[in-house]
């Protein structure tokens, strides 16, 4: 299991032993997905993934398990989708390094998201229709506007280092970061 203490939070995934043993687990902390002092995408969210092989069978076929706990706001929408990117992308890069064709693999957890979401588009398609960037980038003189709009459910960006730089480079920044 991961235990956040920090957020009371964590994820579990839970066998039985004499079914089952434990070949490998591989953590996975969401917060790797930004810099550390940006707060947008450090929520302390994780995932776990654990290699399981049934115990006394003369063939082991491997089962790949994953749990996670993605982030809960609505708002963070491209934040839970890149969240759900780097727990299937260390899925497939653990399965692909089994070097086998017969590994089963279970994809669960607390997701925060609807059916429409590109989350669920993702997992149950394997691709999200994404949305190009759509919302404010404001510097430190707007900070407080900023807070102000995403309050009420506008998407907004706060970035101290706008100033002198052009609002288009920024775009293209948090674009390629929350798209990639």
């Amino acid at each position: 299991y991961i235990y956040i203490q920090s957020k009371d939070d964590g994820v579990l995934i839970a066998w039985r032993t004499f079914r089952f043993s434990l070949r490998l687990k591989e953590e996975v902390d969401f917060n790797d997905l930004g810099d550390p002092a940006d707060l947008a995408t450090q929520k302390h969210n994780v995932a776990i993934i654990c290699l399981l092989e049934k115990v006394d069978v003369q063939e082991h076929i491997p089962i790949l398990v994953s749990n996670c706990h993605l982030h809960w706001e609505p708002e963070s929408a491209e934040l839970k989708l890149m969240q759900a990117e780097l727990l299937l992308q260390a899925v497939s890069n653990l399965r692909r390094s089994l070097l086998r064709n017969d590994v089963a693999v279970f994809v669960c957890g607390d997701f925060n998201s609807t059916p429409e979401s590109n989350v669920y588009q993702l997992i149950t398609q394997g691709k999200a229709v994404k949305k190009p960037l759509d919302g404010f980038i404001c510097d430190s003189s707007l900070g407080k506007v900023a807070k102000y709009l995403r309050a009420i459910g506008v998407d907004c960006i706060y970035d101290e280092k706008a100033q002198g730089v052009s609002v288009l480079d920024i775009c293209q920044k948090y674009r390629e970061r929350i798209f990639l």
